[in-house]
């Protein structure tokens, strides 16, 4: 392999890299932001008695939806990495194919990538990518939304209700946007987390770092 070949991968693959954490992350902003948008526009409808009911059917809905959106999410990004990372280690193969080298003869699993990938397991899947160019990723699981509980305020409103429709419509509108506050704070951190810890479960970060360990085992067989 000559200087020139390894140093005309190893900027592609980084190339790869930046352009596939750049897609990730705003794939996971349009999402999230799509998701919570939808949540606020679902509580607008709820009526009276759904909000002041935390076991209203309609709140099953509305957080079922939201989950069933998160788990496409991964699922999206779980194919579009295994396809780009597959078409790229391709790219790289034909441009040695002159020199009789594979980049896939010998990929071993380095601790560094290790480090990289979390906490999940993802050792054992970057060793798969290794070896099989297929399915290699883990699919990052969804992080459960619990519904907020503001008992007391619904409570509270049903009581207002005896006394001023105003004064009930007034604290409606209060425990709603409590509600709406706290769903869209819980898929934030569903996406991205609620803190740049890599240990977190959250969809993004994980996916990132799954990224970083593929790109880092690339860069390690180069040298």
């Amino acid at each position: 392999m000559t200087e020139i070949s390894v140093d005309l991968i190893r900027s592609e693959v980084i190339d790869w890299w930046d352009d596939e954490r750049a897609r990730v992350v705003a794939e996971c902003r349009v999402t999230a932001n799509k998701i919570q948008k939808r949540l606020e526009d679902e509580m607008q409808t709820l009526g009276k008695v759904d909000l002041i009911s935390p076991r209203s059917e309609a709140y099953s809905v509305v957080k079922n939806r939201a989950l069933a959106d998160l788990e496409m999410l991964s699922r999206r990004l779980k194919c579009s990495i295994e396809e780009s990372a597959a078409h790229s280690i391709d790219l790289s193969e034909r441009r040695l194919d002159d020199e009789g080298i594979s980049l896939m003869d010998s990929l071993p699993f380095v601790a560094s990538g290790a480090a990289a990938a979390g906490s999940l397991g993802l050792a054992a899947a970057a060793a798969s990518f290794a070896t099989t160019k297929g399915t290699f990723l883990v699919l990052i699981p969804v992080t459960t939304i619990s519904w907020p509980l503001f008992a007391a305020l619904g409570a509270g409103a049903l009581t207002l209700s005896y006394f001023s429709p105003q004064l009930l419509n007034r604290s409606l509108d209060g425990l709603r946007a409590k509600y709406v506050k706290s769903l869209k704070a819980q898929i934030e951190n569903a996406v991205f987390g609620a803190s740049p810890d890599p240990k977190t479960n959250a969809i993004c970060p994980q996916y990132l770092g799954q990224l970083d360990a593929i790109c880092q085992q690339r860069l390690d067989n180069l040298i």
